[in-house]
């Protein structure tokens, strides 16, 4: 555990969680491909992180 980090601290982080949990996901399951999951996340994260 000397090499463990903690989670960012961030207000926004529960809601990125969430971005990439979900977009994740997707993915997985095939309902985006990969390609469309990473233009999800980065869409959606981009509207967080203003």
């Amino acid at each position: 555990m000397l090499e463990a980090k903690s989670r960012p601290l961030t207000a926004r982080y529960a809601q990125v969680s969430d971005v990439l949990r979900i977009s994740t996901s997707a993915v997985l399951a095939g309902s985006l491909t990969a390609e469309e999951g990473l233009e999800d996340i980065s869409r959606r994260l981009e509207r967080i992180l203003r």
